[in-house]
C-alpha cells in the first residue's frame, strides 16, 4: 500500500495536514512519521443504522454555497466570466428565469403605444431572450452592460439559498460526511475493501442520490481487520 497516496486521501477531508509540505513533497521519513502518529491516534468513521459510513469530521452542507464553494461573486469581473461559471451547472436555470421574465416584461410592454423604431427594437430584444439555449446568455450580457454588480449579486443570493437536492447531479461526490466518507473508501484496493467489508454504492436506482460507502459487516470485526493490516482508521457506530 502506497502510504503517502492512503493519508493524502484519508486527511483531504481536513482543513490541514500534519506536514508542513503537502503530501508530494513530503519525504518518506515525513511520511511515515504522520503514519506512526494516526496509527496511535486513527482516523474515525461512523456507520449509521443503515451500515452507511460517514466521516464526522466532515459538516454537512446546509447552503448551495456550501457545495459550490468555488464561485466567488466577487470575483466575477465580466458577463462572459458569469456564463462561464453557470453553464457547467445548475445556476443557468436561475438566469433562465430571469431572461424569461425580462422578456415577458418586454412583450407585455409592446401593447403600448411606442414609437416604431422603439417597437422594432424591443421586438428583437425579446426574440433574442426567447432563443431555448442562446436567450439566458444574451440576457446576462445585457445585463451585464448596465450593471455587473446587479449579476454578482443575483449569484450571491442564489449561493445563500438551502441546497436544492434536484441539482445533485451537479454536486461534488464528497458532498457532506456521507460523500467525504464514499470517495475515501472508494480510493483503495478492491481487497483492502474486502477485507474490511466495505462496499461502495453508487445510486441504488436510476436517479437515486444515494453514492456512499457501506460497512457490510460488524464494526468491532472491521476494527479488528484494520488493526491487523496496520490501517490508521478505526470505525464506530453513530
Amino acid at each position: 500500500m502506497n502510504r503517502r497516496t492512503f493519508l493524502a486521501s484519508l486527511l483531504a477531508a481536513t482543513a490541514s495536514a500534519p506536514l508542513p509540505v503537502p503530501f508530494a513533497k513530503a519525504t518518506t521519513a515525513q511520511v511515515d512519521d504522520v503514519w506512526h502518529r494516526l496509527l496511535d491516534d486513527p482516523v474515525y468513521f461512523e456507520v449509521d443504522e443503515y451500515r452507511t459510513i460517514r466521516d464526522p469530521r466532515v459538516p454537512e452542507p446546509e447552503i448551495r454555497g456550501d457545495i459550490f464553494d468555488d464561485i466567488v461573486p466577487a470575483s466575477i469581473k465580466t458577463a462572459d466570466q458569469l456564463i462561464a461559471i453557470a453553464e457547467p451547472g445548475p445556476m443557468w436555470r436561475r438566469l433562465t428565469d430571469l431572461a424569461d421574465e425580462r422578456r415577458q416584461e418586454i412583450e407585455w410592454s409592446l401593447d403600448d403605444e411606442l414609437p416604431p423604431g422603439e417597437r422594432r427594437r424591443l421586438k428583437r430584444i425579446a426574440g433574442l431572450l426567447a432563443e431555448p439555449d442562446e436567450g439566458w446568455k444574451y440576457w446576462v450580457r445585457m445585463e451585464g452592460r448596465r450593471s455587473m454588480a446587479s449579476l454578482r449579486k443575483i449569484v450571491a443570493d442564489w449561493l445563500a439559498e438551502p441546497i436544492d437536492w434536484d441539482e445533485h447531479v451537479w454536486f461534488p461526490d464528497d458532498i457532506g460526511s456521507m460523500g467525504a466518507a464514499k470517495v475515501f473508501f472508494d480510493s483503495l484496493d478492491f481487497d483492502t475493501l474486502d477485507a474490511l467489508g466495505i462496499k461502495i454504492v453508487e445510486g441504488e436506482y436510476p436517479g437515486s442520490t444515494y453514492y456512499a460507502a457501506e460497512l457490510t459487516g460488524d464494526v468491532e470485526e472491521a476494527n479488528v481487520v484494520a488493526e491487523s493490516l496496520g490501517l490508521p482508521v478505526r470505525f464506530r457506530s453513530a
